[in-house]
C-alpha cells in the first residue's frame, strides 16, 4: 500500500464518479477495439496491458465516451469505427492517474483505425488514460 499505484485508483474513481449517470450506467469492456499495442509480450497481460471501456450498447457504433488505459504508457491502435459512427467528431484528452491532471490534446473525425501515443511511457510509473468524448 506504500507504492504509488493505490493512489491512482482514487484519481480514476473520482473521474468515473464525475461522469454523467447515463454514461456510468452503460459502460462495459471494449477490448474488441484494440488492434495492436507497442507493449512487449512479457508485459501484455500484466502492467503493460491496454484496457478499454466504452458506453452504449455492445458491438454498436453509437458511443459518446470511451477510455483506454495504457498500463506502462505504450502506444496503441484502436478501431474507433466500432465505437463511434463514421464521421463523428470526438475530443481527445489524456488523464494522468498520478495527479488527476487532464490535458486536452485534439479533436478528430472518426474514420477507422487511429494510433495513440501517451505523453510518456516505458515504466510502471508512466501509465496514462486516453479519454474520447463526442
Amino acid at each position: 500500500m506504500d507504492l504509488p499505484g493505490p493512489g491512482y485508483i482514487r484519481v480514476l474513481a473520482d473521474y468515473f464518479a464525475s461522469l454523467p449517470r447515463s454514461v456510468a450506467d452503460s459502460r462495459h469492456p471494449a477490448q474488441d477495439l484494440l488492434i495492436s499495442s507497442a507493449c512487449p509480450a512479457e508485459w501484455a497481460h500484466r502492467d503493460g496491458r491496454i484496457d478499454i471501456l466504452r458506453d452504449g450498447p455492445p458491438l454498436q457504433s453509437n458511443s459518446t465516451w470511451l477510455i483506454a488505459h495504457s498500463g506502462r504508457g505504450y502506444s496503441f491502435v484502436l478501431d474507433l469505427s466500432k465505437a463511434f459512427s463514421q464521421g463523428t467528431q470526438v475530443r481527445l484528452s489524456w488523464l494522468d492517474p498520478r495527479d488527476g491532471e487532464r490535458v486536452d490534446i485534439a479533436s478528430t473525425t472518426v474514420a477507422g483505425l487511429s494510433e495513440f501515443e501517451p505523453p510518456s511511457g516505458g515504466t510502471i510509473a508512466q501509465d496514462w488514460v486516453l479519454i474520447l468524448q463526442t
